[in-house]
């Protein structure tokens, strides 16, 4: 499977209005590997497009809508990565969601199951 590009899917511009997440992460060298191959939808029912851009930020959009929900910043090193920012869309047309503690959590869990193929339990 060929990496996750940004044109390879219809996206919104980043939304103007967003909070920055305490998002706190270190991935080794292949995680980072497998994190930067990002998800292409393949299905209907695939909800998220993730890609790495050549600035090492992770984008979480919304396939069907295209709404950028999520961004992470990953600060490489010669052990694989970190978080460095991340934030999460409080644009009220694309996101209804205000509850920066369960992002977290949606956050850490997209990564996890569809990026790293972990067994993750979707947060309530």
């Amino acid at each position: 499977m060929s990496r996750a590009r940004a044109a390879d899917w219809n996206r919104l511009a980043h939304p103007e209005q967003r909070e920055l997440l305490a998002f706190h992460a270190e991935f080794d060298s292949a995680e980072l590997a497998q994190i930067s191959q990002g998800l292409v939808p393949q299905a209907m029912e695939d909800k998220w497009f993730i890609y790495l851009d050549e600035d090492d930020w992770l984008y979480f959009h919304r396939s069907w809508t295209g709404a950028c929900i999520y961004a992470v910043q990953l600060l490489r090193s010669a052990e694989g990565a970190r978080v460095g920012t991340a934030w999460v869309s409080r644009d009220p047309a694309q996101y209804r969601r205000t509850d920066s503690d369960a992002d977290l959590h949606l956050l850490r869990f997209l990564i996890d199951a569809l990026l790293l193929g972990r067994d993750a339990a979707f947060p309530h």
